[in-house]
C-alpha cells in the first residue's frame, strides 16, 4: 500500500499548479483489495461545510470509480441543518455524479478496513456541474497558471477536544492557553492524530494547546491550492475520526459553547511564478516587503469578502465568533 500510495500523490512538473490521476483505476480497486477494505468513502465538502460522502463496497469498486455515484442535483442546495433552500434548478429532481480523483485514494487510519477519495461532482453528460468547487478550484488554477503564476495554501485548524457524559459534552481541561497542562491532557490523543496524518503523508507542523478549554490548533504544511484543499477535508475527517477511535468529540465548530472561544479556520497564502523561484508577494524595496501583486490579490479578496462569508461563515455560530471583542 506505501507504493500506492506515494503513486497517488504525484505532482505535476513546474509548469502547472495542480496535480491529477496518474494511478491506474484498476490499480488502486486492487489495492483496496489488497488492504483487505470493505467501503471506500467517496468524499466532498458542500457548499455548507459539510464534509458528505456515500462509500463503494470494494466489489465493483473500479466501475464505480469510472462512473461515480448519483446524488440529488438538491445536495449543494442544503444548509448545515439539512433544511433545503430554494434554488433555481436544485430541487428533488435530478442528480449529480460524484466521481471520485484516484490520485487521491488513501487507506484512513481511523476507520476499520476503510479507504477514501476526494470527489469532483459532474453533470450527467460528464462535465463540471456549476456547483462543483473543486472543478470551480481546478479552473481558477488554471487561469492562474495562464498568468505564469501559482497558489500555495496552508490551513491552521482549532479545535475543541471534549468527553461525551449523560448529553454534555465536557472539554478534557480548564488549562490556559500554550500552557503545557493542556498538551498533557491531550497527549495521547495528539499522539494518535500525528501519527494517522503521516500514515495519509499529511505534514504536521506545529501544534499547541490555544486559549479555550479543550482547545487544540495544529499547523499542516502548504501546498498548492487544489491539493491543501484536498488535504484539508482529509485533516478535518481525521481530527474527527482519531476523536471518535479515542472515545472522544472533536468539534471544529466556530463556537460550540457559547462562553468559550470559538474554533477558527487560518488559511496562509502565497503567490508565486510557476518555476517556484520567486514570491510574487514580496518586495525588497517596499516599506513592508509586500508587493504590488500582493495589494491586489488582498484587494480582490476583500471585494468578494461579502460573498465569501456565504462559504466561509455558513452557520449561525459563525457569527457569534466573529461579533466584536470576541476572540
Amino acid at each position: 500500500m506505501a507504493r500506492v500510495l506515494a503513486q497517488a500523490r504525484v505532482p505535476l512538473a513546474p509548469d502547472t499548479n495542480s496535480y491529477r490521476s496518474r494511478v491506474d483505476v484498476a490499480e488502486i480497486a486492487g489495492a483496496a483489495k489488497d488492504a483487505g477494505l470493505r467501503l471506500v468513502r467517496f468524499l466532498w465538502c458542500g457548499n455548507d461545510g459539510t464534509i458528505r460522502a456515500k462509500a463503494s463496497g470494494v466489489e465493483g469498486l473500479e466501475q464505480r470509480i469510472r462512473s461515480g455515484i448519483g446524488v440529488t442535483v438538491a445536495m449543494e442546495a442544503m444548509n448545515s441543518l439539512d433544511q433545503l433552500q430554494r434554488v433555481e434548478g436544485m430541487g428533488p429532481v435530478g442528480e449529480l455524479r460524484v466521481v471520485p480523483d484516484p490520485s487521491t485514494f488513501r487507506v484512513v487510519p481511523y476507520a476499520p478496513r476503510t479507504g477514501a477519495m476526494i470527489c469532483d461532482q459532474l453533470a450527467l453528460d460528464g462535465d463540471p456541474a456549476p456547483v462543483c468547487q473543486r472543478s470551480f478550484l481546478k479552473r481558477m488554477e488554471r487561469r492562474l497558471a495562464d498568468r505564469g503564476a501559482l497558489l500555495d495554501v496552508g490551513f491552521e485548524n482549532e479545535f475543541t477536544l471534549a468527553s461525551a457524559s449523560d448529553g454534555t459534552l465536557r472539554p478534557i481541561d480548564s488549562s490556559l492557553c500554550f500552557s503545557t497542562i493542556g498538551m498533557t491532557a491531550a497527549q495521547e490523543y495528539v499522539d494518535a492524530l500525528v501519527a494517522a496524518l503521516e500514515r495519509q503523508g499529511i505534514l504536521l507542523e506545529q501544534y499547541h494547546a490555544e486559549l479555550g478549554h479543550g482547545q487544540q490548533e495544529i499547523s499542516t504544511g502548504h501546498a498548492p491550492a487544489l491539493r491543501a484543499a484536498d488535504e484539508q477535508i482529509f485533516v478535518r475527517e481525521t481530527i474527527r475520526g482519531v476523536a471518535a477511535a479515542s472515545g472522544l468529540v472533536a468539534s471544529l465548530a466556530p463556537k460550540p459553547r457559547p462562553d468559550a472561544a470559538g474554533n477558527g479556520c487560518h488559511i496562509h497564502f502565497s503567490l508565486w511564478d510557476r518555476a517556484r523561484e520567486r514570491n510574487l508577494f514580496h518586495s525588497a524595496d517596499a516599506p513592508d516587503a509586500l508587493s504590488p501583486e500582493a495589494r491586489m490579490f488582498m484587494a480582490g479578496v476583500l471585494a468578494h469578502l461579502p460573498g465569501l462569508c456565504g462559504l466561509t461563515a455558513a452557520s449561525l455560530s459563525t457569527y457569534r465568533r466573529i461579533s466584536p471583542q470576541k476572540w
